[in-house]
């Protein structure tokens, strides 16, 4: 009887994780990123860590001891990110700093800017825009006369490809 139902257990207990947003069973384990994910538009629309992390069995069941499925890399990032923000990320990636990600050199990437579990502030992307550029331009200390973005950056460089 005791072998029977030490398996019954296990399927109940993955009957009942399926039922659950993955993002609320990973977030057993994950509290931090799991509360900051449910405030991020990506959850609004249905997407969860499988999304990006694949259904990552092994490691649910291992509680942790075993890596989730993926686990992007700086320089995978605009491909995943890509599947739905096509455009962003052809832009991205034709852009120097895509350049850079791509030859594996540390340069920002969309986790950078964007963060990849919850919404990063406008403020909190300028900070890390200016944790590189720390000297900017003359040009860029007044505020052009048709500002359209908030990040002010992106208002004489196109945002994703920071052109000018």
């Amino acid at each position: 009887m005791r072998v029977v139902a030490v398996p019954l257990l296990l399927l109940v207990g993955l009957f009942a994780q399926a039922q659950q947003p993955l993002h609320e069973v990973c977030g057993a384990c994950h509290t931090t990123v799991a509360d900051d994910f449910r405030s991020h538009k990506h959850a609004s629309v249905g997407l969860d860590c499988s999304t990006c992390h694949g259904e990552s069995l092994a490691h649910r069941n291992a509680a942790g001891a075993v890596a989730p499925d993926r686990v992007a890399a700086p320089h995978q990032l605009a491909e995943l990110c890509g599947t739905c923000h096509a455009e962003q990320a052809k832009g991205f990636l034709a852009s120097r700093h895509g350049e850079l990600v791509q030859a594996n050199e540390r340069a920002p990437n969309c986790g950078t800017c964007h963060d990849v579990h919850r919404v990063r502030s406008i403020l909190a992307m300028k900070r890390r825009c200016v944790t590189c550029h720390k000297e900017r331009p003359e040009a860029c200390a007044a505020a052009p006369a048709e500002a359209q973005f908030q990040l002010e950056c992106a208002n004489c460089h196109t945002p994703h490809e920071f052109r000018r």
